[in-house]
C-alpha cells in the first residue's frame, strides 16, 4: 500500500507557476507634447502555484514601472504599469521592461513610443579650425506647438558664446556660435542648449556641438 501511494505521489503533477502576460509589445502614439505618457500591460498567473515577481529592470531611467504587489495566486490577475517620461526626447523610442519570477521565468516587456518630431537642428556639429575660426551659424526649426520662443541658448564651455535670432517668428532661429578667443592652442569642444517654451507652455531642451581643433588643417 505505501509502494503504491509514493508511486502516486511520484507521478502526480508538480504545482507550476507561469505568470503571462496578454501582450508584450504596446505602441504608443501621442498626438501632442506631453510631459509623460502612461500605459499598463495585463498578466494573469495560469499555473497550479503561487508565483512571486523578484525584480522589474527597465532599460532606460525614463521608464518607470510599478507593481501594486509581488505575490499572486495560481489563477490570478494583475497589472504591471509603466509610466514613460517624455522629457525632451523625441521620435521613434524604444524601451523594455524585464520581468523576473522566483520560478526562473524572465519575460521582456517592449514599449514603443513615437514621438512627434518637434524640432530639428542643421547642421548639429560645428568645427572650427586653424585659420578657420569666424562665427558660424546652426539653424533650429519648429514643427510642434507653434508659436515657439527660444527662451535661452547656453555654451558648455566659455571658449565659446552662442545668440539666436529669428529667421520665422515663432518657428525657425539662427543660432550663431562665436569662438571667443581663435588665438588660442587649445582644443575646445561645447555642448551648446537651446532651450524653448512652446504655446502651450511647454518648455523643451534641444542642444547640438561645437568643436574648435587648432591644429586640424582648414
Amino acid at each position: 500500500m505505501i509502494r503504491f501511494l509514493v508511486l502516486g505521489l511520484l507521478l502526480a503533477p508538480l504545482a507550476q507557476a507561469a505568470l503571462v502576460f496578454e501582450q508584450t509589445k504596446v505602441t504608443l502614439e501621442p498626438a501632442k507634447p506631453v510631459d509623460h505618457l502612461d500605459t499598463e500591460f495585463a498578466f494573469k498567473n495560469t499555473g497550479t502555484a503561487a508565483v512571486t515577481v523578484t525584480t522589474i529592470t527597465a532599460s532606460c531611467g525614463c521608464t518607470v514601472p510599478a507593481l501594486e504587489k509581488k505575490d499572486y495566486a495560481a489563477g490570478e490577475k494583475g497589472v504591471l504599469k509603466i509610466r514613460f517620461d517624455v522629457g525632451d526626447r523625441q521620435g521613434p523610442q524604444n524601451r523594455t521592461v524585464t520581468v523576473v519570477t522566483d520560478d526562473g521565468a524572465s519575460q521582456t516587456l517592449t514599449l514603443i513610443v513615437n514621438l512627434p518630431l518637434r524640432s530639428f537642428i542643421v547642421p548639429r556639429l560645428l568645427l572650427y579650425r586653424a585659420k578657420d575660426t569666424a562665427d558660424k551659424t546652426a539653424t533650429i526649426t519648429f514643427s510642434q506647438d507653434l508659436p515657439v520662443e527660444i527662451t535661452a541658448v547656453t555654451s558648455s564651455d566659455p571658449a565659446f558664446t552662442v545668440t539666436s535670432s529669428v529667421e520665422q517668428a515663432g518657428a525657425v532661429y539662427k543660432l550663431t556660435a562665436h569662438l571667443v578667443n581663435p588665438e588660442s592652442a587649445t582644443a575646445a569642444r561645447a555642448t551648446v542648449l537651446v532651450r524653448s517654451r512652446g504655446a502651450s507652455g511647454a518648455v523643451s531642451t534641444d542642444s547640438y556641438y561645437l568643436r574648435y581643433e587648432p591644429s586640424a588643417a582648414p
